[in-house]
């Protein structure tokens, strides 16, 4: 069971793959999107803003079936016997609340026994449900909310022959599913996950620093069973809902992609609750269970480094880029491939470009520095709006700027004026943009102008067009050859390099960018040639 493909209300259709990553900024409809992609599979209340059709492919509609007929169980509603599909529902909140438990139609259990023994005239059976009663234990959504309160640390322990009703008893009546919960909970956070039943009628889920000794779990006497293992709570148990909401979060997401019947999973924002340093294994968790789980998720999400880890485990993924323009909400969608060449992704800042309208791609840290510094001095834009990303050098650009172009983020680059020394990097460039370059043409002027400069190559690299010593046609030669790799979005700094928009901080490179924005602060005359140049590569990412 898949969403195959979102049909929006400007008319444009996008195929979705089994990852999807929403991403933009605060209030451009992330959350909203998720609920109406829920709504239009499951039939349940949605107001539909972006969202005119929703396309649900089903590849293997035996495997479904059979997942869906696994789910059933035989309970009461009302005084009535019935057959209820309510696994799902007490896990992740799929129904409106814990007590709506949905009768399944005898229709489509009688239509589903049907797929399951192969009978092809009824494939088509869940991607052409109208109302989608039927499909929704297929599908999970999961939050920001939700999450942390979606499975309680105690419950009495349900009759074996009535439906599990919350999480506690399907999690302990599925061993293995409680079990590969458990081995994720350790890897990530270092506790054991627990599911406690030494009180018999009562079932507690929580954190141990150990597992509870074997020679207590096999005690035979109910009592003494009952007082050993209490005891040993005392000192090493911690019940689910004094755990760090961190690792709550995380046993709800990773319980919504265990459950079997979960096939689509809509998560909002999974890296909220946690510390920094595990977003990205949590991103690397979702993709690595849902490739195994053979489900689709669909993400929003504000963290790079969470997409970082995304990516690197799914390989392959849709990006969804929502914002506003003209005042109408738009998307911009990727189909986003990570072949062996983007080891770029492993740098989190670079990824961090698809939260943004444009990125500028700069060198090296002091340029991102000074750059982003002048923006906001002069208010060219904002950091919502514009990112700044380096490459680490001239080579690590190219990596970058590959990075934007495939995910169809608005790019400039800026480059200070030796990089014109080196046409065969320009030329990698100009290639991204699917334009050709004359290397010829520049190794020549490049060659003129360091045998006219009266100070060699350093005189070109530190001064640019000033250099002392150039003719004019040389110097109108590097304008027009300037002129032209600035069509490509590639600026080169025309005075030299970084520091010689403010001469008078001239010192530490590092330490430029502490020195010289203080006092384009005070005298803004000393920052006008830089604002000037940084308004036209802003203004470039609009073209």
């Amino acid at each position: 069971m898949r969403i195959s493909e979102l049909t929006f209300g400007d008319g444009t259709v996008v195929p979705l793959r089994d990852v999807v990553v929403v991403v933009g900024g605060n209030a451009t409809g992330k959350t909203t999107l998720l609920r109406e992609c829920y709504g239009h599979a499951t039939g349940r209340g949605a107001v539909f803003r972006w969202l005119r059709r929703q396309g649900i492919q089903d590849r293997d509609y035996r495997r479904s079936a059979r997942l869906f007929l696994d789910s059933l169980e035989h309970g009461s509603i009302g005084g009535m016997a019935t057959r209820v599909s309510t696994r799902s529902t007490p896990l992740t909140n799929a129904l409106p609340s814990s007590g709506d438990h949905r009768d399944v139609s005898r229709l489509f259990v009688g239509n589903a026994e049907r797929m399951a023994q192969g009978d092809a005239s009824y494939s088509k059976i869940l991607e052409l449900d109208s109302n989608g009663q039927d499909r929704a234990p297929f599908f999970a959504f999961l939050t920001s909310e939700n999450r942390l309160g979606l499975i309680k640390d105690r419950a009495r322990v349900s009759p074996l022959s009535e439906t599990p009703k919350d999480a506690l008893n399907v999690l302990w009546r599925t061993p293995a599913l409680l079990d590969d919960l458990a081995a994720r909970v350790h890897r990530e956070f270092g506790s054991r996950l627990l599911l406690l039943d030494h009180e018999v009628t009562e079932l507690q889920l929580g954190v141990a620093d150990e597992p509870v000794p074997e020679d207590l779990l096999c005690e035979r006497m109910p009592q003494r069973r009952f007082e050993a293992v209490a005891e040993w709570a005392r000192r090493h148990f911690t019940p689910l809902g004094l755990a760090g909401d961190g690792i709550r979060a995380a046993i709800a997401l990773f319980v919504g992609l265990l459950e079997p019947i979960h096939q689509v999973l809509l998560i909002d924002e999974p890296e909220l609750h946690l510390y920094p340093s595990k977003r990205a294994s949590l991103g690397r968790e979702l993709a690595d269970l849902a490739k195994r789980g053979e489900k689709q998720i669909v993400v929003t999400t504000h963290d790079p480094s969470f997409v970082q880890g995304l990516l690197e485990a799914a390989r392959s993924a849709t990006i969804l880029r929502l914002g506003v323009e003209a005042g109408r909400r738009r998307v911009w969608p990727t189909q986003f491939e990570l072949e062996p060449h983007h080891a770029v992704v492993a740098r989190t800042e670079q990824l961090g470009v698809i939260f943004n309208r444009g990125a500028v791609i700069v060198e090296g840290v002091s340029d991102r520095a000074f750059y982003q510094g002048v923006m906001e001095i002069f208010r060219l834009g904002s950091a919502d709006e514009i990112g700044f990303a380096r490459g680490d050098g001239k080579s690590g650009t190219l990596n970058a700027v590959a990075l934007c172009q495939e995910l169809s983020v608005p790019w400039a680059l800026i480059l200070d004026f030796d990089a014109i020394l080196e046409p065969g990097s320009l030329k990698k460039l100009a290639q991204v943009r699917g334009r050709s370059l004359d290397v010829r043409r520049i190794a020549e002027a490049t060659g003129k102008a360091t045998s006219e400069s009266t100070e060699g190559p350093e005189g070109l690299k530190h001064r640019g067009l000033s250099a002392p010593g150039l003719a004019d046609s040389t110097r109108e030669a590097l304008k027009s050859m300037l002129d032209y790799l600035r069509e490509l979005g590639i600026h080169i700094v025309e005075t030299g390099q970084l520091e010689s928009w403010v001469p008078e901080a001239r010192g530490d490179k590092l330490r430029f960018p502490e020195v010289a924005l203080p006092m384009i602060e005070e005298n803004r005359a000393l920052g006008e040639r830089a604002r000037g140049f940084l308004a036209r590569v802003i203004s470039s990412l609009a073209r």
